[in-house]
């Protein structure tokens, strides 16, 4: 199953696992924002905003409907590749520091640091994939498949 950005940000699982993710961090004593329905934040990728003392750190919640019997993380790096020549990169190159990975079946949460993210994707060998929708009109998106114990192996894994 595949959704188009409208669709995925409106399907109840994705804003359940930003709620997850929230609570995560409030549990663990972080002053954190939910902003993943604020159309200011759309084009950032940011659905959280967690203060630090000097800042704050943006956060992206995925939320992986697959992942429990793929055994991958699906890293976007072409969201959209069409004939009407609307290429849309994807989320990999937006501007938040951290992907939280949320594998739904399980519950289990992968905090993923981006710069590192990419750094294995560019330095391993991973195969790669290709997706196709047909709504709202035909097009591919395109990335490559990080295998979950390679992504528990570099990266914080817990349960919610």
């Amino acid at each position: 199953m595949s959704y188009n950005f409208k669709e995925q940000v409106n399907e109840p699982r994705q804003k359940q696992a930003v709620e997850l993710c929230k609570n995560y961090l409030l549990s663990d004593g972080c002053e954190v924002t939910d902003v993943s329905e604020d159309p200011k934040f759309y084009k950032t990728g940011a659905d959280l905003i967690m203060q630090i003392p000097d800042g704050e750190i943006t956060i992206d919640v995925k939320c992986d409907f697959q992942a429990h019997s793929t055994f991958n993380i699906v890293v976007e790096f072409i969201e959209v590749a069409s004939d009407r020549k609307e290429q849309k990169l994807g989320w990999i190159y937006n501007e938040v520091e951290f992907i939280y990975y949320v594998i739904w079946e399980t519950k289990e949460l992968i905090i993923l640091d981006k710069k590192i993210l990419i750094k294995i994707c560019l330095e391993k060998e991973l195969r790669g994939y290709a997706s196709h929708h047909n709504k709202p009109f035909y097009y591919y998106t395109f990335g490559l498949l990080l295998p979950l114990q390679e992504a528990r192996k570099h990266f914080k894994s817990i349960n919610l």
